[in-house]
């Protein structure tokens, strides 16, 4: 009787291949174009014999990926050993090996075998995968970085928001196998499909996803999206199969699929567009509508314009052409066919979608987000005739928009890559005006505590005196223009000898909009006037969107570190608000520099202006410059982060 048992399964040193940090369990971590050693050991071998390896899949045994049989193995009295390569063409996924012996003479099989598992995913640092990048620096960002920004905030004021992408987590890996699992072989061998799979679970329009899509700013589980710094909690809830899925929203949904992506090997990162155009009837316009000295008409501006708005880039290679950055977005206003979200579409594309041969949805929704002209309607009469609003046209803004798309580099720089997005819509119209009205405001970002400071500036560029009004209406509201409440409303009138101004000033007090600034939301100012003897395009209408900016936390801890050793530092916040702070949990995030995230909770609510401090735990795993990303979340405050540079040496 000959018994056989598998000694070992061990990866094969490869040149050029990227340094993994994945969980050591029983599982075999390997990228496409690397190979494997799998040793078994025999009670007695005689004779020749052949071999052959069936990769079937972990979680449907009848599904085979493939079989191999060679001759290419080393054979001693009591052991034989095997070298596999993993194919590039191969798909990705988690696998069990059914090994077999067969005598080469009677074809008689003598024993089969099975494996432990083996993970295979896609391998950006080498030149034949679709997913190759070729600047290994900036390799080391987009794919094996634990930790990140989001931008947030405004176009005036990015806001950089720590995200723990969490990829080489137990619980990201089998996240992304249970995804992959749901395809077939040559869907999984596919970087296209695998990246449509993956978008289609962050948010599905059933409820079987790890996110729910919500903007409303309220979770009924309690868990404001606010909340979220980090791609692990999202993970294991998802692990443990409770319902309904956790409220995201698109940056938390961007964060996510980042995480997953680099996790199957794909170099990805969140991309942050301000000013970006949703929902619109008309494709690359955006309509704005409303009534003199009352404002916006919000049940006519169904035409949307996001403080900001965050999809990711994935970098692969699609239709046969080089790799390149392409468009994923996981959001629920988008859909390219069937099941999935927008993407994957090529950067290039979008740029070109007029031109570009491959246009589909898709194309034109991120297009039209980025490149759309701006139009402004003033209402003329409050009625309804046939279910339409009757209105005037007052003025075409531009023929071109404000809207910005930026992302984080290798050398973690604000980097601007609208040019990439935009299309050539030449110079926009210049309007000839004899009243100018101009809007200033002292900041952009509001400390917490401060007045809001601004004004409008009337200028008169003619011969003739001119009388003027309007207003400013103040209003807090969600980055999706979702409208919360309203603060305030500022009123001016006057009248202008020729070529003279005159300049309005206001003061809005912290105690007056601190109590709307909730759920993450922003102040909006929307500024309005017009002169009542010139034509109707003496108009102005336009919006300035303020945040606050959150209270600072600080970290005590040594400029460099080494290399195994143990830390205790010291994080320490001050309450900064007029009312109690309760749940007040801080989060500690870097691969690089701890075993596993820390969550460093204080067991009582903070007092108004008392100081607190929390001590975490460093265990630096890898030489070089690191950032230690700290997050405070509380029921009534949040934005509140810090980032902090560490060297880690080698003594």
């Amino acid at each position: 009787m000959l018994n056989c048992t598998i000694h070992s399964v061990t990866p094969l040193p490869h040149a050029g291949q990227v340094r993994d940090f994945f969980p050591k369990d029983s599982s075999l971590v390997l990228r496409r174009g690397q190979s494997f050693r799998l040793q078994i050991v025999c009670s007695a071998i005689s004779g020749a014999y052949d071999i052959s390896i069936s990769f079937t899949s972990f979680y449907n045994p009848t599904q085979t990926y493939g079989e191999y049989n060679t001759r290419d193995f080393t054979q001693t009295a009591r052991q034989i050993v095997l070298e596999v390569k993993i194919p590039y063409s191969f798909p990705i996924g988690k696998f069990s090996l059914s090994i077999k012996l067969t005598i080469r003479e009677d074809r008689e099989v003598r024993f089969s075998l099975v494996s432990p598992s083996l993970i295979v995913l896609f391998n950006p640092s080498s030149y034949d995968d679709v997913t190759y990048y070729p600047d290994t620096l900036a390799l080391r960002y987009y794919h094996r970085a634990d930790c990140g920004v989001i931008f947030r905030g405004t176009q005036e004021s990015p806001e950089e928001y720590p995200w723990h992408y969490a990829q080489y987590s137990d619980e990201c890996l089998e996240v992304a196998m249970r995804i992959i699992s749901n395809m077939t072989p040559v869907e999984a061998a596919d970087v296209i499909k695998v990246c449509q799979h993956l978008t289609s679970r962050i948010n599905p329009f059933n409820q079987l996803g790890i996110f729910k899509e919500s903007y409303s700013g309220i979770s009924p589980a309690s868990i404001s999206p606010a909340q979220w710094n980090s791609s692990l909690p999202p993970f294991k809830r998802y692990l443990t199969g409770k319902y309904p899925p956790l409220p995201g929203e698109c940056w938390t949904l961007s964060g996510v699929l980042v995480s997953l992506l680099r996790c199957v090997g794909i170099p990805a990162r969140p991309v942050s567009c301000y000013n970006a155009a949703h929902q619109c009837k008309k494709l690359g316009r955006n309509d704005k509508y409303f009534i003199h000295q009352v404002g916006l008409v919000d049940s006519l501006n169904k035409d949307l314009t996001w403080v900001y708005h965050v999809w990711v880039e994935a970098w692969i290679s699609s239709w046969g052409c080089a790799p390149s950055w392409h468009v994923l977005d996981p959001s629920a206003h988008q859909q390219s066919s069937g099941p999935f979200r927008t993407g994957p579409i090529s950067v290039s594309s979008i740029a070109n979608y007029k031109t570009f041969p491959i246009c589909d949805h898709s194309v034109e929704c991120v297009a039209g987000e980025v490149n759309y002209s701006c139009y402004t309607f003033r209402v003329a009469e409050i009625s309804v005739l046939d279910n339409c609003w009757k209105f005037t046209l007052v003025k075409i803004e531009d023929q071109s928009n404000w809207s910005q798309v930026v992302t984080m580099n290798e050398s973690h720089m604000l980097q601007d890559i609208t040019d990439t997005y935009k299309l050539d819509f030449g110079n926009p119209i210049k309007h000839t005006e004899d009243i100018l009205f101009e809007t200033f405001s002292e900041t952009n970002l509001l400390e917490i505590g401060t007045d809001l400071k601004f004004g409008i500036r009337v200028k008169n560029l003619s011969d003739f005196t001119h009388k003027f009004e309007g207003m400013v209406s103040v209003d807090s509201i969600l980055y999706t223009l979702r409208k919360l409440s309203h603060v305030t409303d500022f009123h001016f009138s006057g009248s202008l000898g020729p070529h003279k101004s005159k300049e309005f000033n206001y003061v809005l007090k912290y105690y007056e909009y601190s109590s709307h600034l909730q759920h993450q939301c922003f102040l909006r100012l929307v500024y309005q006037a017009q002169t009542n003897e010139i034509s109707p395009s003496q108009i102005l209408l336009t919006s300035l969107f303020l945040r606050v900016k959150g209270a600072a936390l600080t970290i005590q801890m040594p400029t460099e570190l080494k290399l195994n050793a143990q830390y205790r530092i010291k994080i320490s916040f001050r309450n900064p608000i007029p009312s109690y702070l309760t749940h007040v949990t801080i989060h500690l995030n870097n691969n690089w520099l701890m075993k596993e995230p820390q969550e460093l909770k204080f067991r009582r609510a903070v007092k108004p202006d008392e100081e607190i401090s929390v001590i975490g735990k460093l265990h630096p795993i890898c030489v070089g410059v690191h950032n230690l990303y700290a997050t405070l979340t509380s029921v009534e405050l949040s934005n509140v982060y810090v980032t902090q540079s560490v060297n880690v040496i080698n003594p």
